[in-house]
């Protein structure tokens, strides 16, 4: 294998300039991967998680209203449960 001082001018030339060419690419590749994973981040922590939490949190609220909603008519209601009895009968 021929020796980096046995190569021609020509040849150190294009060598240089591919590999810092490659360095340039891969310095910059590096860094536009690292700041868009940092807006990401950031987007997603500031907006993000707030906004699916409050939706998760207005769904539970939801869910639970309308349970108490219907739980004083199930309390009080003289109907048979299934066949077997009032729901009072039942609980009592």
């Amino acid at each position: 294998m021929l020796t980096f001082q046995r190569f021609s001018i020509r040849q150190k030339l294009i060598l240089s300039m591919v590999t810092s060419l490659l360095l340039c690419l891969a310095i910059s590749t590096a860094l536009g991967l690292y700041l868009s994973s940092q807006r990401t981040r950031e987007r997603v922590v500031s907006t993000g998680i707030p906004t699916m939490a409050g939706e998760i949190r207005s769904d539970i609220l939801r869910q639970i209203g309308v349970r108490l909603k219907r739980l004083p008519a199930i309390a009080g209601d003289p109907k048979p449960v299934n066949g077997k009895g009032s729901a009072n009968e039942l609980a009592g």
